[in-house]
């Protein structure tokens, strides 16, 4: 019995470690492709094919499956909604960088919206999406079902360190291929 369980937990660790391995992308990966555009603007977007796309706050990325505008980034030191009875508040010596997003569903099937999905490095370093209680200047958690050809509004939530220099996330809903579509890019001069 004891032989199997230890058979069991490698195999399931090991197909973790591939999973895991097949699932890393960043921005500018060699199979990366993607639309970029300005929102509201009436151009059809740039193709990128094979090299490293970057949009920013109020433009757009444009993958197989999902339209997504940035329409503003912002930090804060913390979060807590008016007459709220909790207040979300980041590690010290961190702040929350919160993006508020557009995502338009442009498959031809429903499809969940997941921020879990999305892979952000802040100065270079991996960092994990922040959930948080409240709700942010209004918005909800950018996530949910999504009707094909409808859109949902939303904000998603990092902590990073106080004094970052730079911020790169990208969506990844295939985590079963090495494929990323494009990449937001903002800088801590960029937040108003």
């Amino acid at each position: 019995m004891k032989k199997t369980s230890k058979f069991l937990v490698q195999s399931i660790m090991a197909v973790t470690a591939a999973v895991s391995l097949f699932s890393i992308t960043g921005c500018g990966s060699e199979e990366s492709k993607a639309k970029i555009g300005d929102i509201g603007s009436s151009d059809n977007g740039s193709d990128k094919e094979n090299e490293i796309a970057y949009a920013g706050i109020g433009q757009y990325i444009e993958g197989d499956n999902w339209k997504i505008s940035l329409l503003d980034a912002k930090t804060y030191s913390s979060i807590s909604e008016n007459g709220g009875f909790y207040t979300d508040k980041p590690e010290t010596g961190k702040e929350f960088l919160v993006l508020f997003l557009e995502a338009e569903n442009i498959s031809d099937e429903d499809d969940y919206f997941n921020p879990l999905y999305f892979k952000a490095y802040a100065d270079d370093s991996n960092v994990k999406n922040t959930v948080i209680m409240n709700d942010v200047d209004g918005y909800d958690s950018a996530s949910g079902d999504v009707a094909s050809g409808k859109k949902i509004k939303g904000y998603a939530v990092w902590e990073v360190n106080t004094g970052w220099s730079d911020f790169e996330v990208s969506y990844d809903d295939d985590v079963w291929s090495n494929k990323t579509t494009a990449c937001f890019k903002i800088s801590s001069g960029d937040i108003k």
